[in-house]
C-alpha cells in the first residue's frame, strides 16, 4: 500500500483509450494529493485519432469491424471502445478472410477502422470484398485527422 503523502508518478500504456486513461488519472488524483504536473498527453496520436474515428462511426452505424491483430493492444482497445461507445456488434479481424458473413449479411451498414499498425491494404481489401459481395454498396470515408508525420 502506498501512503497518501508519498510523491508518485504515473505511466500509462500509450494504447489505452483516452477515456480509460482519464478515468484512471482522475481516481489517482483523488487518492494521491501529491501528483504534480500531469498535463502531458502521452496517448499515441494514431491511437487517439482512431478512437475518435470509431466514436464517430458508432454514431452512424451500430456495426463496427476493426482490422488488426488480436494481440495488438491498440486494436483490441478499438474494438472495446466501439462497444463502449454504443456499437451493437464489433469484430476484431486480422483480414477479410475472418469476416463473419452470416452475421454481416443481417446488417444494414458497417463501419470499418484499423489498428495503428494495420496496413492500409487490409482495409482496401476488405472494402473490395464488401463491394463484391454486396452489389449496391455505398462507401463513405470518414476522415477525423490527417496523419502526415513521418519518423526517421
Amino acid at each position: 500500500m502506498i501512503p497518501e503523502e508519498n510523491k508518485i508518478g504515473i505511466i500509462t500504456q500509450t494504447t489505452l483509450s483516452v477515456d480509460e486513461t482519464e478515468e484512471i488519472v482522475s481516481y489517482l488524483r483523488k487518492r494521491f494529493k501529491n501528483i504534480i504536473n500531469f498535463n502531458q498527453v502521452n496517448i499515441c496520436f494514431a491511437t487517439t485519432n482512431r478512437q475518435n474515428a470509431v466514436r464517430q462511426l458508432v454514431q452512424k452505424t451500430p456495426n463496427i469491424i476493426i482490422i488488426g491483430s488480436k494481440n495488438s493492444s491498440n486494436s483490441t482497445h478499438l474494438k472495446e471502445a466501439a462497444l463502449r461507445y454504443g456499437a451493437k456488434r464489433a469484430w476484431l479481424i486480422d483480414d477479410a478472410s475472418e469476416v463473419d458473413w452470416m452475421t454481416l449479411d443481417q446488417c444494414q451498414s458497417v463501419g470499418i477502422s484499423a489498428g495503428a499498425s494495420a496496413p492500409e491494404y487490409l482495409v482496401e481489401q476488405l472494402i473490395s470484398f464488401l463491394k463484391q459481395r454486396y452489389n449496391n454498396i455505398n462507401v463513405h470515408n470518414v476522415i477525423i485527422a490527417e496523419e502526415d508525420i513521418s519518423f526517421k
